[in-house]
């Protein structure tokens, strides 16, 4: 990165990234530790959560209960790692697809999903905003046009983001229906 920024520009953006990688450690220990005061020890039941506080110590307490043991940790470390390592090499095999030729095509897949995390602090990831300009920026690095930068998000947001809205439509309207009988009976 230094060889493609330059020495001045490295360093600007390498303590953004420092102070960005830092606060969102301290939100997710602060997250944490806000997370055992509110949630309690009993596990809760599966229902329906009639309010946000609800839900937010629910998906509190199953994230400490997911974090809970050295193995519970490793194991979604481990899942982590693989779901990040797919993802860029989906990146890379998407760029050539969207008419993107880079000469390190991992260096630029790992930049555009670092950035795009960094981003979706500020940006909308769902909408595309957040994976749109990072994708421009890192792009821009190697020299890609705006155009084809834009392109590559638009097909990385249409592949990451419309096949689970697809595969998720029917269990919604399942559970609708599902919902609905069970308001019918006494």
């Amino acid at each position: 990165w230094r060889l493609l920024l330059g020495p001045e520009e490295f360093a600007r953006v390498t303590g953004w990234v420092g102070l960005l990688t830092f606060g969102g450690i301290t939100a997710a220990v602060v997250l944490t530790v806000v997370g055992r005061c509110i949630a309690g020890t009993e596990e809760e039941p599966a229902r329906v959560h009639r309010s946000v506080g609800t839900l937010i110590r629910s998906t509190l307490r199953r994230v400490r209960a997911e974090l809970a043991t050295p193995r519970r940790l490793a194991r979604n470390l481990s899942g982590a790692m693989v779901e990040v390592t797919l993802m860029v090499l989906g990146m890379m095999l998407l760029l050539p697809a969207a008419g993107v030729e880079v000469p390190l095509p991992w260096l630029a897949a790992s930049g555009v999903l670092a950035l795009t995390s960094i981003a979706s602090l500020v940006l909308p990831a769902t909408y595309g905003a957040g994976p749109a300009a990072a994708t421009v920026v890192v792009l821009s690095l190697f020299g890609v046009d705006r155009t084809a930068a834009l392109t590559f998000a638009a097909l990385w947001w249409a592949l990451t983001v419309l096949p689970p809205l697809l595969l998720g439509l029917p269990s919604l309207w399942a559970l609708r229906l599902e919902r609905r009988a069970s308001a019918q009976q006494p």
